[in-house]
């Protein structure tokens, strides 16, 4: 006998250690430094290297007129590291030049140099080599970096964002949806039966299921949207600039697409699926997850394989639903 009931007869069933339900991430206190880096790193890039090329110019006088007295070499570093940090290794590469030739000039100016010995020769090599490691350096740490911060924003399994990611997508969209008056659509889906694909098929073909999900959104959703895996079997999708109209059309079409694909394959799954636009952003990213994910789960309750929309914010009751459809 088959282990699978037909699809609608199974009862949802969460996976072990999933996210409870309307736990969010909250944002954390930035402090001054990184509120800076950010700053920094929103800057045009052409801007950043005038200016690193500005501040080797000033350490460049302001060693000439100090003398042989006093060392400046440190401080060639900072425009370099400052470059190679927030515009790139080859603009970084091409301030160490600068910078080591400034600093030369002023090493030969201030001092007699006897070329024909070799410390004239080996001092400037070894500020060559420090200012290129320097570069070299920061530059590889950077992009580890940035790689590190990708992957602290993708799932593993799909490829698509995590749930990190959709929650800071989220208040990005409201904060623009503020200021230019565009209404957005949060969708909130859970794949019904998931535990039966794993249970009957194993779990390499329950995330391979994952990732035909995945895709199919991304195949069915604008380059400008954001799809994310939030936990399990539950997905999330953003569409700026979407309004309620716009996003019958696109999760109507999406819907039955899904479902497409699990048949392709025969697997029992389906899809409840919660749709909430504002027209009027939320005061917080947690009240259009709440709103979706609450869509997505009176689907569920009601027997699953559904779509729930929402219209919130509408002139007549601001805040809260002004339409109410399932289907």
């Amino acid at each position: 006998m088959s282990r699978i009931a037909k699809p609608g007869q199974l009862t949802a069933i969460k996976e072990a250690g999933k996210r409870p339900r309307h736990l969010w991430l909250r944002r954390g206190t930035h402090a001054a430094p990184v509120r800076f880096s950010g700053y920094l790193s929103r800057q045009p890039k052409l801007g950043l290297l005038l200016f690193g090329i500005f501040l080797v110019g000033a350490v460049g006088l302001i060693d000439f007129f100090a003398g042989p007295m006093f060392s400046f070499l440190p401080f060639y570093l900072l425009p370099v590291a400052l470059t190679t940090w927030y515009v790139g290794r080859r603009a970084g590469l091409a301030l160490t030049l600068a910078g080591v030739s400034l600093w030369a000039l002023n090493y030969i100016a201030a001092r007699p140099v006897g070329w024909d010995s070799l410390a004239a020769y080996w001092n400037i090599g070894m500020q060559v080599i420090i200012f290129t490691v320097v570069a070299v350096t920061l530059s590889k740490m950077r992009q580890a970096l940035n790689n590190e911060r990708e992957l602290a924003r993708t799932d593993p399994v799909t490829g698509v964002a995590n749930w990190r990611a959709f929650y800071e997508r989220v208040e990005q969209t409201i904060f623009y949806a503020r200021r230019y008056k565009t209404p957005f659509t949060g969708v909130y889906m859970d794949v019904d039966n998931f535990k039966a694909v794993n249970d009957h098929f194993g779990h390499s073909t329950g995330d391979f299921c994952l990732r035909v999900v995945a895709d199919t959104l991304l195949e069915n959703t604008r380059a400008t949207d954001l799809v994310a895996r939030i936990a399990g079997d539950e997905f999330a999708v953003l569409m700026p600039e979407t309004s309620p109209e716009q996003a019958r059309a696109v999760i109507g079409r999406l819907g039955e697409n899904l479902l497409a694909a699990m048949e392709r394959n025969g697997w029992p799954a389906t899809f409840s699926i919660g749709v909430a636009t504002y027209l009027a952003p939320p005061d917080t990213a947690d009240s259009l997850i709440k709103a979706s994910d609450d869509l997505m789960y009176s689907v569920k309750n009601g027997g699953k394989n559904g779509i729930r929309y929402a219209v919130y914010g509408g002139p007549s009751q601001p805040g809260s639903a002004a339409t109410r459809v399932a289907s």
